[in-house]
């Protein structure tokens, strides 16, 4: 029974030290981040002037920062193997490292009190912080959208896509998932510099996100309105650029009976988007909804995941 419990016991853990820690000041992530532009810098210098060098040298240095930390994560994990507790320790340490939830809820927090007090200004520095887009010219309603559309699509990516990963691939897994979403990130733009360079890190991260993704456009629906919520995902997939985002974000807005997206403004150009959900356009107080439906969602998640590790220890 323990034994069937541990990988429970790891997430719940792991959910926990994010809920009560939040993200740590010197996160590995941002010395990543550090050797990836350093990276970059060295190996993209003719970006869309040399295609067919810039598309080899993103697929090298993915290869290597990507492939380096997991292979020594797969190493450490399999010599702590042989004392269990410290297995487990390193399995919580591995994957609160990843989730960022907390880290999600706080900088949506930080969004809402300055619209609470309608003082825009400091409501489009703090969505800086957390979308591409610009945000200069946005009213009340553009902000409250952009934040859920951070907050539904963050959901999977620093939160479900992390649980799923351990899942299946367990710590190694989780940190190629989270290094390879970082790099989409950082150099999944289409642009000049990045359409090539970046095309195999936006493309793993497509391909690593695609299952998790459904399962949790299907949590948000089950955690929410059920009938709006599929009719969005029906409607919509497929639609949106990102096979992935626009799902979960169509799932999480029609589950709440509301409407976000639409045309939006990145780098001075507008990119014409279609408008996710079904319903209204949101209004502040949709935002802690929100963030009780990712909440619901999350126990959802690991209810189904305790059912499934019962079914297969009577299966096995």
């Amino acid at each position: 029974m323990f034994h069937t419990l541990l990988p429970i016991l790891v997430c719940l853990s792991a959910l926990f030290c994010d809920r009560l820690l939040g993200e740590p000041r010197l996160h590995p992530l941002v010395m990543f981040g550090t050797i990836a532009e350093k990276l970059e810098a060295k190996f993209n210098k003719k970006g869309s002037k040399r295609p067919g060098m810039s598309l080899l040298a993103g697929i090298l240095c993915l290869s290597i920062v990507v492939g380096t930390p997991g292979i020594v994560i797969w190493v450490v994990h399999r010599f702590l193997s042989e004392i269990p507790v410290f297995s487990i320790l390193f399995e919580i340490l591995i994957l609160s490292l990843a989730i960022g939830w907390q880290s999600m809820k706080e900088h949506i927090g930080a969004i809402l009190i300055p619209l609470h007090e309608d003082n825009l200004t400091m409501a489009r520095e703090k969505l800086s912080m957390i979308v591409s887009r610009d945000v200069m010219d946005m009213g009340s309603k553009e902000i409250t959208g952009s934040a859920l559309e951070s907050l539904f699509e963050n959901g999977n990516d620093c939160l479900f896509a992390s649980l799923f990963w351990y899942a299946v691939l367990g710590p190694t897994g989780v940190v190629i998932h989270r290094l390879v979403n970082t790099l989409d990130a950082m150099w999944g733009y289409r642009t000049d510099r990045f359409a090539y360079f970046g095309f195999a890190a936006a493309k793993l991260d497509d391909i690593m996100a695609w299952v998790p993704a459904r399962l949790t456009g299907l949590c948000y629906i089950l955690s929410g309105s059920i009938c709006t919520g599929l009719r969005a995902w029906v409607n919509q997939r497929g639609k949106h650029k990102s096979p992935n985002a626009g799902l979960t974000i169509a799932a999480g807005a029609g589950a709440l009976g509301i409407t976000i997206s639409g045309p939006t403004n990145y780098h001075g150009t507008v990119q014409d988007k279609i408008y996710l959900g079904i319903g209204e356009p949101p209004t502040i107080q949709e935002i802690p909804r929100a963030i009780r439906l990712v909440h619901n969602s999350i126990a959802l998640w690991i209810l189904t995941y305790t059912a499934i590790l019962f079914a297969l220890s009577w299966i096995t």
